[in-house]
């Protein structure tokens, strides 16, 4: 759910790269448990954006 969330404020192409960059730093690991926090936390600026979404989850 938050995944849709997040495309409904920002677009699809930002959730996407968010559950992305997820599966990239937690592997196929990534479980429904994390992906809410993750887009809690997930900053507008970076949406869209493959670099800036990338560096978010890393340091997030």
């Amino acid at each position: 759910m938050a995944l849709v969330v997040l495309a409904e404020e920002h677009s699809v192409e930002a959730a996407a790269l968010l559950y992305l960059a997820l599966i990239q730093v937690k592997g196929m690991a990534v479980t429904a448990e994390l992906i809410p926090g993750a887009a809690k936390e997930f900053p507008a600026e970076a949406a869209g954006k493959k670099r800036a979404t990338d560096e978010a989850v890393l340091t997030g």
